[in-house]
C-alpha cells in the first residue's frame, strides 16, 4: 500500500495549485515559495520505496517537470504567465485532483501552511475561523 507516498504528493499537489493561483494572480515571489515547497514534497515522496507504485507517481513526475520548467522562466525574469501555460497546467492539475479524489475528511479540509481562507463581500474582508465542537 503507498498510503504514506499518495498523502506525500497530495500535499505536493495542494502546494502546486497554490502556486498557480498566485501565479496567475501574478504574486511572483508566493508563486515561487509554493512551488518550491511543492517540490520538496515531491522529492520527499521520490525517496520512499513505495513511490513509484503510487497511482499519482507518473502524474506527479510529469507535473514535477512542468513546475521546475515554470521555475526556470520565473528564474530568467519571464514572470508573466503565458495563458496557454497557465490553462495547460491548471487541466493537469484537475486531472490530477479528479485521479486522487478522497472521501477522506483530513485531506479534503486540509490547507498548506500561510494559506487562509478568506471571504470577500462588497469590499468587506472576512476570514474563516475554525470551532471545533
Amino acid at each position: 500500500m503507498t498510503t504514506e507516498v499518495d498523502c506525500i504528493f497530495s500535499d505536493a499537489y495542494a502546494f502546486f495549485d497554490q502556486g498557480l493561483i498566485y501565479d496567475e494572480a501574478n504574486h511572483i515571489d508566493d508563486a515561487r515559495s509554493m512551488y518550491i515547497k511543492g517540490l520538496a514534497l515531491v522529492e520527499q515522496g521520490e525517496k520512499l520505496k513505495k513511490s513509484k507504485k503510487s497511482t499519482l507517481y507518473k502524474d506527479i513526475m510529469e507535473m514535477k517537470k512542468r513546475i521546475q520548467d515554470r521555475l526556470e522562466e520565473i528564474k530568467k525574469g519571464e514572470t508573466k504567465l503565458d495563458v496557454k501555460k497557465a490553462d495547460s497546467l491548471r487541466t493537469s492539475l484537475m486531472e490530477l485532483e479528479d485521479k486522487n479524489t478522497s472521501t477522506d475528511a483530513e485531506l479534503i479540509y486540509w490547507l498548506p501552511d500561510n494559506v487562509q481562507l478568506v471571504t470577500i463581500n462588497e469590499g468587506e474582508t472576512t476570514q474563516a475561523h475554525l470551532h471545533i465542537l
